[in-house]
């Protein structure tokens, strides 16, 4: 009989101290599936945002083309043209349904469908009447209209666009215009895990233009994009970064994506789960004691350590999202085993130190400081490829492996295209910064045989530029 109470309160400790962890296992869990569904948000929307800047990019690059030039006299080559629009597929590999040259009449010039140019004959005289026509003479010249998602007459398909202007000598304007299947962008909507599903919502609409494993409206005639369930939670929500919503019961994740001058479109990314985040709910603990408060204490410092060790190990930037240094050494080793092997791609690296931005940090203070830093990642993923890798070495420092080179002299091309979208003024507090930046760069193998030599020689070529005032060296 004596040992009954003893054995009473052991087991109640015991129960106690299970029910404690099994609450405190159960909120963490919660609070982990909402930090996994905010971080997979944000990063869908970022590959959204860097597809916006890169087709903007790549549209206003298109449009500088000497076969879209004119002189006094003569009218543009449609031959030519058709020739510099098929070199969008070779960008944009099985997503481009259509490009075409417009002059300020509506009158198309050339066009090219699926990679075929189309016949002089069947060039269409009434392109005027699309919206994206007025809307993108309407924009200032260097900006670039995207457009909602439309149904091509061409293609039979769901496109967005993008369309820009170029001025002739005669004062005349073109119009540099093509479509991207939209259907293409299911790529950037792979959950990552079971029971996780992604959706792209039009704020302005409420429509849910994308969703993973779901196809979209018929084409013929043209369906209307669904509703969204929570569309009125998700407007009615803030705006920025990744954040949690509530809404019947439901817990979501929403990132939007950045929406530039010219895009008409106004996305977020929502993301949730359809399994719950712990076999127990939260409510079933019992109140904390002094035994279950130091269970909960050794459950957080395990946890803590976990979470450390993840970051220890990680080979994401923390601030900016790029690569690490080891994620680069690496990614610079497999590039240069890959060059080495007879017909091997070629690969070079470039590093970049910013100029000016010890400046930032002393008159902004560290949180602008980081703010650009994070621009600064943001551009250099909107304008590197896939096959890329750009990563952000520790304080001021990025850099960059670049794969698939055709020559040798793209290497400075790239370097002075990234110079350049990185020295684009920075709005910080409505007020436009410069930061200056100067790149070095090293290919393989003038410049090095080993990813070590690579990167001292990198080194080298930017502290040179730096030093010369050059901007960039190789």
């Amino acid at each position: 009989m004596r040992r009954t109470p003893f054995l009473a309160l052991l087991v109640g400790v015991v129960l106690l101290s299970a029910g404690l962890l099994a609450t405190a296992g159960a909120v963490a869990q919660e609070r982990q599936q909402d930090r996994t569904l905010q971080r997979d948000a944000a990063q869908v929307a970022l590959a959204f945002s860097s597809h916006f800047e890169r087709s903007s990019s790549v549209n206003l690059l298109l449009a500088q083309d000497l076969a879209f030039r004119t002189s006094a006299g003569r009218l543009a080559d449609p031959a030519e043209a058709n020739r510099a629009l098929a070199y969008l597929e070779d960008l944009y590999p099985g997503a481009i349904g259509e490009a075409c040259l417009i002059d300020d009449r509506g009158h198309e010039i050339a066009r090219v469908t699926g990679g075929i140019p189309a016949a002089l004959a069947d060039l269409s005289t009434e392109e005027a009447k699309n919206d994206f026509f007025a809307a993108t003479l309407a924009l200032d010249l260097g900006l670039v209209h995207q457009s909602p998602p439309y149904v091509s007459l061409d293609t039979m398909g769901w496109v967005i666009s993008n369309s820009t202007w170029v001025r002739q000598p005669d004062g005349s304007r073109l119009i540099v215009h093509f479509e991207v299947s939209l259907d293409s962008f299911q790529q950037y909507l792979m959950a990552s895990s079971a029971g996780r599903h992604v959706a792209v919502v039009d704020r302005n609409t409420g429509r849910t233009l994308l969703k993973d494993n779901t196809s979209l409206p018929a084409t013929s005639p043209a369906g209307l994009f669904p509703q969204f369930p929570a569309a009125p939670a998700l407007r009615s929500a803030a705006t920025g970064g990744p954040r949690t919503i509530e809404v019947a019961g439901r817990r979501l994740a929403a990132s939007d994506v950045v929406r530039t001058a010219g895009n008409a479109n106004d996305w977020m990314i929502v993301e949730w789960s359809t399994t719950r985040a712990s076999f127990l709910p939260p409510w079933i603990g019992v109140a904390a004691t002094s035994v279950g408060i130091g269970l909960i204490v050794i459950f957080l410092n395990v946890l803590r350590r976990q979470q450390g060790a993840l970051r220890m190990t990680a080979r994401l930037d923390h601030l900016t999202g790029l690569a690490n240094r080891k994620a680069l050494e690496e990614a610079l080793e497999e590039g240069v085993a890959i060059a080495a092997k007879p017909g091997g791609e070629r690969v070079a690296v470039l590093m970049l130190d910013l100029d000016g931005f010890k400046q930032i940090n002393d008159t902004l203070g560290h949180d602008i400081g980081d703010l650009v830093l994070q621009e600064i990642g943001r551009r250099l993923h909107a304008n590197t490829f896939e096959y890329d890798t750009a990563a952000r070495l520790g304080g001021d420092e990025f850099a960059v492996v670049l794969r698939q080179l055709r020559e040798a002299d793209d290497v400075a091309a790239v370097a002075h295209r990234l110079r350049e979208a990185i020295t684009r003024p920075i709005d910080i507090d409505g007020e436009p910064r410069f930061i200056g930046v100067s790149v070095g760069a090293a290919v393989y193998a003038e410049h090095g045989r080993s990813s070590a030599e690579l990167l001292r020689a990198a080194d080298a070529a930017m502290y040179r530029a730096k030093k010369g005032h050059e901007g960039v060296r190789v």
